[in-house]
């Protein structure tokens, strides 16, 4: 198992395929177009989304091979299609950097740290989150707020962000 930890402004992560993902949303965009093409782009197997439902902060996030019994407050997951071979745990900070100009990459230089390494092909992916966020009662320290867990499968993806209420 490998943690990284993630910072966030607006409490809204992802993870998704380096090479997969498209993230330039073309013409005028807001948080619903964003939303919008995340859930699109999530429909395609490329991205996982989800809200933290805590409006944003410093984000430890495991990222480990295989899908355990843990048990957290809640679990999400979906179908991811990993092209690259490298998976990257994004804030959405990053995803509007990236929607909004054509030329900017992702990973951005600033989450470079924030990757894993994968075996082309489908993953089941499953994110645990560890903690209520309507307690705002993180995790102690040292414990990962979101466990992120890949298993070679196949199946269906999401509909779109996880837990997003808007």
């Amino acid at each position: 198992m490998r943690t990284v930890s993630v910072i966030d402004d607006s409490g809204l992560l992802a993870v998704l395929d380096v090479a997969g993902y498209r993230p330039y949303v073309s013409g005028d965009w807001d948080h619903a177009g964003l939303v919008a093409h995340l859930r699109a782009q999530t429909q395609a197997g490329r991205i996982f989304a989800w809200d933290c439902g805590d409006g944003g902060g410093s984000y430890p996030v495991s990222l480990r091979q295989g899908i355990s019994a843990s048990k957290g407050f809640r679990e999400a997951g979906s179908v991811l299609a990993v092209r690259s071979g490298l998976v990257h745990v994004v804030s959405y900070d990053s995803l509007t950097m990236a929607a909004q100009f054509a030329d900017a990459a992702l990973p951005a230089a600033h989450e470079q740290d924030q990757c894993l390494a994968l075996a082309p092909g489908s993953y089941r992916v499953r994110v645990v989150q560890t903690y209520d966020p309507a307690a705002l009662d993180r995790p102690r320290a040292g414990l990962p707020a979101f466990v992120i867990e890949f298993e070679a499968g196949s199946g269906r993806p999401a509909d779109g962000v996880a837990w997003h209420l808007g």
